[in-house]
């Protein structure tokens, strides 16, 4: 669970990155005239496109990033209440003595999070 955890962590933080440069991309486009040539990086190749197209694009980018980020955090705080259950029942099949014994002081470090 806690690799699963890293990896929504890090996927969250990739659709936060990606939100925030279509923003300030879409906001650097405002000024330029309307018939600017401007260029959409598609793999290795550039496609000229109108400023209204990359305008739209970049906005749909930016809202659909932050949809994504959204229902990544959702995973995120079902996977850390999925871990809890998880350490409950361990510990309920296990005995509170035992199970202090066996794993001491890591229900700290997992209570707490990253």
């Amino acid at each position: 669970l806690n690799h699963q955890a890293d990896q929504c962590r890090a996927s969250i933080r990739r659709c936060e990155v990606e939100s925030k440069r279509s923003e300030l991309t879409a906001k650097e486009l405002e000024p330029l005239p309307d018939d600017s040539k401007l260029y959409r990086q598609v793999g290795k190749m550039f496609l000229l496109q109108p400023k209204q197209d990359m305008t739209n694009y970049l906005n749909a980018t930016s809202a659909m990033k932050t949809v994504e980020g959204t229902q990544l955090k959702q995973a995120l705080q079902k996977l850390g209440e999925q871990a809890s259950s998880e350490m409950n029942s361990l510990k309920e099949l296990l005995g509170p003595e035992k199970f202090k014994a066996v794993f001491g002081n890591m229900t700290q470090q997992g209570a707490g999070g990253k």
